[in-house]
């Protein structure tokens, strides 16, 4: 088994499979940013990290080294999953976690996952904000007479540099999922009523973590 393949399983196994939770019911509540958990590191994520590190390190059939190859390659994997669509992060975000790009390796050996759990707190910090922004669009009713472009994909993109420039991402995105709504026969105040239950849900989802 190559060194690329396995840093899939433990990347997810380790950081970042709480991310991904399922959907669930619609909720009447408003939460805020304060009911977002911070979530820190306990005794079974750092005894889970050293048995995996061994199994892949003396149990494999092709022993793997954890050098700061590996790390950076771990961190990559890491970050595209807590924003694989460069949509949450500013580009100032990322340039301060290139500090732990080696470190990853040490981390998973002694099982001191700290910062990674920084990182992730982080992303879902970032992530309730653009749900709250989002909100906030809704306030304004949107028209659609104007050419606007919006990109589905941003694997290639660059992190946005500003506040302005991500602002406007998110913008292109409610707009584009109000014209969706609009395109079935809802007038405004029907598009406003969904998006705002949508938005809602998902920062629900997040204070679920």
């Amino acid at each position: 088994m190559s060194q690329k393949f396995t840093l899939i399983p433990l990347v997810a196994a380790l950081y970042s499979g709480l991310l991904f939770a399922s959907d669930v019911a619609d909720v009447a509540e408003v939460v805020t940013a304060k009911d977002l958990p911070v979530l820190a590191q306990e005794s079974q994520h750092s005894t889970a990290s050293k048995r995996v590190t061994n199994l892949f390190t003396r149990a494999h059939y092709k022993p793997i080294r954890f050098d700061d190859a590996l790390s950076s390659k771990v961190y990559d994997r890491y970050i595209e999953s807590l924003d694989f669509n460069k949509s949450v992060f500013l580009a100032a975000d990322v340039a301060s976690f290139e500090q732990y790009r080696n470190q990853f390796d040490n981390a998973l050996t002694t099982g001191k996952l700290d910062f990674t759990f920084d990182i992730f707190n982080l992303s879902m910090k970032r992530r309730f904000e653009r749900y709250e922004y989002s909100l906030s669009l809704l306030e304004t009713e949107m028209t659609f007479d104007e050419a606007d472009e919006y990109y589905f994909d941003r694997e290639d993109a660059e992190w946005p540099q500003t506040q302005a420039e991500l602002d406007e991402l998110w913008r292109e995105r409610v707009k584009y999922d109000a014209l969706r709504l609009k395109m079935t026969g809802k007038d405004w105040a029907g598009i406003k009523k969904v998006l705002t239950k949508r938005y809602h849900n998902a920062q629900r989802r997040l204070v679920q973590t």
